[in-house]
């Protein structure tokens, strides 16, 4: 019923009672039996709004029922008016207690089914026929349907898709015990393993009135269950083939059990041999198990002590132990489990590492250089024993800047190699004076870099002193030796030059003065032989032309020692040329001697060549005429231009396939004037091939044939 709806009826109580009251007691005068109409809407508010309506309520008709009563107010009204008031009140109480028993069950119910629906284990609410009443939200999400669909039907028709309860059902033991059943299931419509909890819950008569059916889902715990099974087989196989040695002994010293690689560790054939062994003999020394056994009993544990073991053979090795210890309830030890590592290998390196830091000691300290080792703030780190001879004024040199020390300065010095190798990670070198007044006046320093294996980083610098103050000296003595000399060869060269000018000039005037006589005779000798030829016989022809034939020959010589002269003399300009261009125009101004003759000439792809131009064309105009010179008699001369790699160097040749030499006069042909062939044979005055041999050695080049 509506608050409004109570509110009309509430109204129309109270005035229908008031009106007939009033209407008797005026009308009729009777004020007595009406009265019992007040309990109606007292009762109905107390019913419907508590004490807070029913007192107020019944306190109004008592009070209305006094003052109707008045003056004439006898003890039965006042009975009457108390009465009222009594039921008005009790009913009020009445009501509130039945209203807040109603809020409590519904926040009861309320509470109880938020609870069941936050449960996070899928559950269910069954009847004892195996309907569904409620389903909460972890049920809803595993099964894919909502509660509506699952409401009503059977259990076992969704869950198992069977029309009968299955097997083990707790459901159908409840029924006959009464209590709490479970039961693991498997359950095919959700594809998981559940241990399923079935809670009664029970009418008056003790019976199931419905079921709370709460499912925990067992996939992931057997799964795990697996999972530590494989574990366990996991380590029984890790025990059984690491090929370490594992084993446990009493306190006593008895093994109880051990894996295959302590048997083979100690050299014995089978695990049941080597668990009858006491550990007592597993020692090399006996005192080092007591040892052992004293620390125990001290800390429980042992980690990564070295000890001396001893084989079956007798031979000892070198082994790692680690022990712990397994304590019972009263924190008395039951067995020890222990664990043996083979490090006589790593015993022996570090017996060699240890002589070989003693050797690199020694080493340190026995080279008679100085040796100085600094961190990058140039803070000494160590020094060998030269430098504490060296700067014994200075001693402790260990933890001081090395340019206190070494230069008995506040500052690094400028160059400083050190600074440098700091910065570029690379080796420094420099010569920078000692410490005055110290054996070293002068020195050599190397500074290498000292840098951290992993990230490559400058950690320190290793700097390597040598002495050179002797060789310094020896050095300003040699310098002072070379600026004499440079000044004697100075003073002998203004000399020579001197000369060589005399001689030049000379040449030429010598050149002039005979190139005069030789020209009168062969002028006159033309003319003679132009002008009295009627007169002259043959023989006096003949002797004319011999004449004339010297005295060119004599002219050419002069012309040839004169250009020979010069190339020592001539200056040169290196450039970058290509020798195939200068062959090839060498050979166009040759032409008058390959002109008319049947001549394959061919030049073959050469590098680039560092030479003067103009010596090198003389040097091609020489051998090419050479070869057209020594080819004539060939009816197919063959002359080639061409290079070829020796020993990674670079040869440039020029072949023919003229006349040729005997090669026991090879050391002669590059002689000036000489000759290895006759005059009437082959002209030529003997000096081309002494042009080309001083121009290829003023090259700093060979030539040969």
């Amino acid at each position: 019923m509506t608050k409004v709806y109570r509110f009309w009826v509430m109204g129309i109580l109270l005035l229908g009672c008031v009106g007939m009251e009033f209407y008797f007691q005026i009308a009729h005068g009777i004020t007595v039996v009406y009265t019992h109409l007040f309990y109606i809407p007292i009762v109905v508010a107390a019913f419907w709004w508590g004490l807070k309506a029913g007192l107020p309520v019944s306190l109004f008709f008592a009070l209305m029922h006094i003052a109707l009563s008045f003056p004439d107010i006898e003890k039965f009204v006042l009975l009457r008016s108390l009465a009222l008031v009594f039921v008005g009140s009790v009913i009020g109480i009445i009501s509130d207690m039945r209203r807040r028993a109603e809020e409590a069950l519904r926040r009861s119910r309320r509470d109880f089914k938020e609870i069941f629906q936050a449960i996070g284990q899928p559950s269910i609410i069954l009847d004892p026929q195996h309907r569904i009443m409620s389903a909460n939200r972890a049920i809803v999400k595993v099964s894919g349907r909502s509660e509506e669909e699952l409401i009503g039907k059977k259990c076992f028709e969704i869950f198992h898709g069977t029309d009968q309860p299955p097997e083990g059902c707790p459901l159908e033991k409840i029924r006959i015990s009464g209590q709490l059943e479970t039961a693991v299931m498997e359950v095919e419509a959700l594809n998981r393993s559940l241990l399923v909890s079935c809670t009664p819950m029970l009418d008056d008569s003790g019976r199931p009135e419905q079921v709370i059916h709460i499912a925990t889902d067992m996939t992931g715990l057997r799964r795990a269950e697996e999972e530590v099974r494989e574990s366990e087989e996991k380590l029984r196989s890790f025990q059984e083939n690491v090929p370490i040695s594992l084993y446990a002994t009493t306190p006593e010293g008895e093994l109880l059990s051990a894996n295959p690689a302590s048997a083979e560790l100690f050299g014995y054939n089978s695990m049941d041999e080597f668990l009858e062994v006491p550990v007592s003999d597993l020692y090399a020394d006996s005192k080092e198990r007591d040892k052992v056994l004293k620390q125990l009993k001290k800390t429980g544990k042992i980690n990564d002590r070295e000890v001396l073991l001893r084989k079956k053979n007798g031979s000892t090795f070198w082994g790692s132990l680690t022990v712990m210890t397994s304590l019972d309830e009263s924190g008395k030890p039951v067995h020890f489990d222990g664990l043996v590592l083979d490090i006589t290998e790593r015993k022996q390196a570090e017996t060699a590492l240890k002589e070989s830091e003693q050797f690199l000691a020694d080493l340190f300290e026995g080279i008679q250089d100085g040796i100085s080792v600094l961190n990058t703030d140039l803070t000494i780190r160590h020094v060998n024993g030269v430098m504490k001879q060296w700067y014994a004024k200075k001693l402790p040199l260990e933890g001081r800047k090395c340019y206190e020390c070494y230069q008995n300065a506040d500052k690094p010095c400028d160059p400083c190699p050190t600074l440098r190798c700091i910065e570029s990670g690379k080796t420094e070198w420099n010569v920078v004076p000692g410490l005055p007044g110290s054996p070293a006046e002068w020195i050599e320093l190397f500074s290498y870099p000292l840098k951290d294996p992993d990230s490559g980083e400058v950690t320190g610098v290793a700097e390597f002193v040598r002495n050179i103050t002797e060789r310094k000296r020896g050095e300003e003595a040699l310098q002072k030796a070379h600026e004499e000399l440079e000044l004697r060869v100075k003073e002998r060269t203004d000399e020579l030059h001197a000369v060589n000018e005399e001689l030049e000039a000379f040449a030429y005037s010598v050149a002039h003065d005979l190139r005069a006589p030789l020209r009168t005779i062969d002028g006159f000798s033309h003319i003679l032989l132009e002008e009295y030829s009627d007169t002259l016989d043959e023989e006096g022809k003949y002797y004319l032309e011999r004449t004339r034939t010297g005295a060119q020959n004599m002219a050419q010589l002069i012309d040839d020692i004169l250009n020979l002269s010069k190339i020592g003399r001539q200056s040169m300009d290196k450039q970058t040329i290509n020798l195939e261009t200068i062959a090839r125009k060498a050979y166009e101004l040759l032409e008058v001697e390959w002109k008319g003759r049947k001549v394959n000439f061919a030049v073959h792809r050469c590098p680039p060549a560092l030479a003067d131009p103009p010596l090198m064309q003389s040097v091609f105009m020489n051998l090419l005429s050479n070869a057209l010179k020594f080819t004539r008699n060939r009816e197919e001369a063959e002359i080639e231009v061409g290079c070829e790699t020796r020993d990674e160097q670079t040869v440039f040749f020029v072949k023919d396939n003229g006349t040729g030499f005997d090669m026991k006069y090879v050391d002669k042909l590059f002689s000036p004037f000489q000759r290895l062939h006759r005059a009437e044979e082959y002209e030529g005055t003997g000096i081309g091939l002494a042009i080309v041999q001083r121009i290829i050695h003023r090259h700093g080049g060979q030539i040969w044939v």
